[in-house]
């Protein structure tokens, strides 16, 4: 089976941080800015977050894949900290013997 091609225009629009967040401009604040209220334009002026399922979506669309989902997973807990830094903080067991 064929590799799975990155998609480019989701690569030049979209940002994504190191936690799994992804991070995208606001449309509408390019220009016709006097016609729109001023809350508008600066909520239109910060960067937005998407949410967690259309995240994940967008890193496999990407080529992310199974390492992605492991970085956006949620722990038991219901903190925002990822299963495999947990994991790795926590050194049980060992494959030296």
């Amino acid at each position: 089976m064929p590799k799975m091609k990155t998609h480019k225009g989701i690569l030049k629009r979209m940002k994504f941080s190191a936690r799994g967040k992804v991070l995208f401009k606001r449309p509408n604040g390019n220009h016709l800015m006097s016609a729109k209220s001023g809350k508008r334009c600066r909520n239109i002026r910060g960067t937005g977050v998407l949410s967690r399922a259309l995240s994940q979506r967008l890193l496999l669309a990407v080529g992310a894949g199974r390492r992605a989902r492991r970085q956006v997973a949620i722990c038991g807990c219901g903190c925002d900290h990822t299963m495999e830094s947990k994991e790795s903080k926590n050194p049980t067991t060992s494959r030296s013997q």
